[in-house]
């Protein structure tokens, strides 16, 4: 008899033809053998459902939405379909490592409070080098992160689904890209999560993952949108005493979206976010203020890198917005910022 928990893997597909096969491969491949791998497909019209039929493996199961209804509505679905005590999610164009999930229950076993157990990743993609994407590992650093962005890696994630169960959290139907950051920051509030240094996925970069977050509503991406209503959400929780105004201000900075208006890095936009940043923390309760100020300084410096911003101005925002009282590491990141810009001149990056 297995003594090893059942573990659910749970992959919603749709249209994958071009993917499935691989990720699949690593799945039925784990060194973690008390599998059950759950797949739902969401009205496939291509070679997906005959590229699953090829895989023998008796741990499959196959289910189908009675039409095409969307990730979020699939993603609903799953404590409904899975029997396992723990569920990794996998997204059905990525590939896992052999011990993924050997790794993760180890963790988990060893400490029964935590709810979600994710990891580093590399993402990559055709005609793009393969990059190591870190996530913030503690749990009170990934607290704070969820006032910028879900900390999580969805496909990287193995839960403690009797955890989820007995809390009846649930995406949320009205989040049709994001649903995962609303999901994770959910379960935070009953118990921790935490990220493995070890990149375990290899997240796959493509156009199709990337479009259906770009539909425009009145000017705003359906991706800022989310965004910005999970932030406001969250800010809420940790009453952080934000006016509406205030929220926007923050959103309209922090957000990482194309769709931003170039007046956030002017002066008078800086003070007030300056104003409103100050007011957070000070009424922050919920993590330490040395987190705090780690969390703001990565996101205030992946903001600056992203944007076409110049390096004066970029100096500027970072020394005015910068919460570190150390002089020298002040001087380390200006020193980061200028050595990057004249790589990027030589280079001919834009």
């Amino acid at each position: 008899m297995n003594k090893e928990p059942l573990v659910s893997i749970f992959i919603p597909v749709y249209n994958r033809e071009a993917y499935i096969e691989e990720c699949l491969e690593s799945v039925v491949n784990q060194s973690y053998q008390n599998l059950e791998i759950v797949i739902l497909d969401d009205g496939s019209t291509d070679k997906t459902l005959s590229i699953i039929a090829k895989f023998k493996d008796p741990r499959i199961k196959q289910f189908k939405n009675d039409k095409n209804r969307g990730i979020t509505y699939s993603r609903s679905r799953t404590l409904e379909l899975i029997t396992g005590d723990y569920l990794a999610l996998v997204d059905s164009d990525d590939i896992i490592e052999h011990d993924r999930i050997e790794k993760q229950m180890h963790v988990m076993l060893a400490s029964p409070e935590i709810a979600v157990v994710g990891s580093n990743t590399l993402s990559f993609g055709d005609g793009m080098r393969t990059i190591k994407t870190k996530f913030f590992i503690d749990f009170d650093e990934i607290k704070c992160a969820f006032l910028f962005e879900t900390p999580m890696n969805n496909s990287s994630t193995l839960l403690n689904a009797s955890m989820v169960r007995a809390h009846q959290t649930q995406y949320n139907p009205e989040y049709i890209v994001c649903e995962d950051y609303d999901f994770f920051y959910q379960i935070s509030k009953y118990a921790p999560l935490v990220n493995i240094k070890e990149p375990l996925v290899k997240y796959r970069l493509h156009e199709e993952n990337v479009s259906r977050q770009q539909i425009f509503v009145k000017g705003k991406s359906r991706r800022r949108i989310t965004l910005e209503k999970i932030q406001r959400s969250v800010s809420q929780y940790y009453s952080l005493g934000l006016s509406d105004e205030e929220q926007q201000v923050f959103s309209d900075f922090f957000i990482q979206s194309g769709d931003y208006d170039p007046a956030i890095f002017e002066a008078p936009f800086i003070n007030e976010l300056q104003r409103v940043t100050q007011k957070m923390k000070d009424n922050n309760h919920f993590c330490s203020p040395k987190t705090f100020s780690k969390v703001f300084d990565y996101y205030l410096i992946i903001i600056l890198n992203l944007r076409k911003v110049s390096l004066k101005d970029k100096l500027m925002i970072y020394k005015k917005l910068n919460d570190k009282d150390s002089k020298i590491q002040k001087a380390k990141m200006i020193s980061y910022f200028v050595l990057r810009d004249l790589y990027h001149n030589v280079r001919g990056i834009k």
